[in-house]
């Protein structure tokens, strides 16, 4: 299955996986998953079984990096490497726009993401103390880069 870009009529899908993935978490903004690109990956029954937003930005001395924002996959089709080509289609992306870097963070309990981005040789660079703040109580975050 190939990740593809989220169409409209899929949000309400994308945001049931978004509040099962992330129990307890503030639900997102309206405009959360049109403000990020938001990549799905869909079974042939049109359901929606993992999904994953990015953004970009360029920063002072004009170098472009892929902000990887949020990913969820469905508790049953967990363990099938979904979350790794999700990843992989956002790091095309970075790279056919020419990102020089991608840049994620994760709490520093989440052992799948944080395995995932080990084995994809993302390095990590900072503690960032209490930054989910659309959690109860705060939550840190680890930063990690790739050079892509």
């Amino acid at each position: 299955m190939k990740p593809e870009p989220m169409l409209p009529s899929e949000e309400p899908q994308v945001r049931k996986l978004y509040a099962a993935c992330h129990p307890g978490w503030d639900e997102p903004s309206l405009p959360w998953f049109y403000a990020y690109p938001t990549l799905v990956i869909v079974k042939d029954n049109n359901e929606v079984i993992a999904y994953s937003s990015y953004s970009m930005n360029t920063n002072d001395d004009g170098i472009l990096t892929i902000l990887l924002q949020d990913t969820g996959v469905a508790p049953s089709a967990r363990g099938h490497g979904f979350s790794r080509v999700l990843m992989n289609s956002r790091l095309d992306i970075g790279r056919s726009m020419g990102a020089k870097h991608a840049a994620g963070m994760t709490q520093p309990d989440n052992k799948p993401m944080l395995g995932l981005l080990q084995s994809m040789g993302f390095r990590e660079v900072a503690i960032v103390p209490n930054v989910y703040t659309n959690v109860r109580p705060h939550l840190d975050g680890v930063v990690f880069l790739l050079d892509l």
